[in-house]
């Protein structure tokens, strides 16, 4: 069976390698005559290098590598309508895929929002599944609620697909199913943790891009959000003065698709390094303190590869201006820390002064 991987961030690139391996070399679901394309977007750091490193190690039937351009621009509402209406070309003139290609794709599997390119699958081949791929630790509390919500959207999307909407999908595939909280959990499939033997491929794909030299000899990760909101942005900034107090400890890790409007007194990560890649290979990560409002960054060492620092999460100190939480955020937290061998590790201070005296003890600790 023929399936289509959509992939616009190293997150879901990592996640794809390992369900591909396990799908192909240790029978996971047991598919007949398995096969894969991967799409590569590209909107991350070294995406088109990473797709070229892959591509060469023949891991895939095909590695296809597209520009972000044709998924931004002012006219991309009417672009969208135009490729849907003449899906075969779209499809060939923007992913290189023959018709008679989609015509035998069994699944086509994309982050957790409706894109075009599934949609114009479904337009060639309407016994095409949407599987849907995880795309971080939103996917667990709930992001799948946010693709198209308006009515008028719903029906066009309908209209152009025979009926079928982004909702008709018929699995989502995670790290851990059981930190899922949202109401399609009959639909959720968890992909096998990586192991060692598929590490080496992904170490040897990823080792021209992963330097950590910067990270290693510090113990304290601080993850930048990008939150359009001025109190926050204030509090933050107060909270990082303080942690500058602790320059020779922490490090300060841009968000990769926001540029900060202010410099702090701290030492910064290399902002072209993936945060993701880099854990593979920082070998003490569970001796290491990670800080952020609630960033996937702090869960993925657990959630992909079984590694458990120890987590600083301050998000309820600016509880009442956080607005990408949710109702089930908070059963994802208590389900996340029930996955930790030591929940001790994972900290949500209730203020400031908690705040300060957790980070204060992790140095002091680490300075024995």
């Amino acid at each position: 069976m023929r399936y289509l991987y959509y992939c616009n961030s190293a997150y879901q690139i990592l996640t794809v390698l390992n369900l591909h391996w396990h799908r192909k070399h240790a029978g996971f679901e047991d598919i007949k005559d398995y096969d894969a394309d991967l799409i590569v977007l590209n909107s991350f750091t070294d995406a088109e290098e990473i797709a070229k490193k892959i591509s060469e190690r023949n891991i895939f039937h095909r590695v296809i590598l597209i520009d972000k351009a044709f998924n931004s621009g002012r006219l991309h509402a009417f672009k969208t309508l135009l490729d849907l209406l003449s899906p075969a070309f779209y499809l060939k003139d923007k992913y290189g895929l023959e018709k008679k290609d989609i015509q035998n794709v069994y699944a086509a599997i994309a982050a957790p929002k409706y894109s075009t390119v599934t949609a114009a699958i479904w337009r060639l081949n309407r016994n095409a599944k949407l599987h849907i791929l995880e795309d971080g630790a939103g996917t667990y509390f709930g992001s799948l609620r946010l693709t198209p919500d308006s009515r008028l959207n719903k029906r066009f999307y309908k209209m152009l697909n025979y009926g079928k909407s982004f909702y008709d999908f018929d699995a989502i595939y995670v790290n851990d199913k059981e930190l899922f909280t949202g109401p399609q959990k009959d639909r959720v499939i968890s992909i096998p943790k990586y192991n060692e033997e598929n590490l080496k491929i992904v170490r040897k794909i990823f080792s021209d891009f992963v330097d950590c030299s910067d990270v290693e000899d510090k113990d304290v990760y601080y993850f930048a959000q990008f939150l359009n909101n001025k109190d926050i942005n204030i509090f933050i900034d107060s909270l990082l003065d303080y942690l500058s107090n602790y320059r020779k400890e922490v490090l300060y890790i841009p968000h990769p698709r926001h540029k900060d409007e202010k410099t702090y007194d701290l030492d910064y990560a290399n902002e072209r390094q993936i945060w993701e890649l880099k854990q593979l290979n920082i070998g003490d990560l569970k001796e290491k303190l990670l800080i952020s409002i609630h960033s996937t960054a702090c869960f993925t060492p657990k959630i992909l590869f079984d590694k458990e620092p120890s987590v600083l999460l301050f998000y309820k100190l600016c509880d009442d201006k956080v607005t990408t939480r949710n109702d089930k955020f908070d059963e994802f937290i208590e389900l996340f820390k029930k996955r930790y061998t030591d929940q001790a590790k994972i900290m949500i201070p209730e203020s400031v002064g908690e705040f300060k005296e957790y980070l204060e003890r992790f140095i002091e600790e680490r300075k024995k």
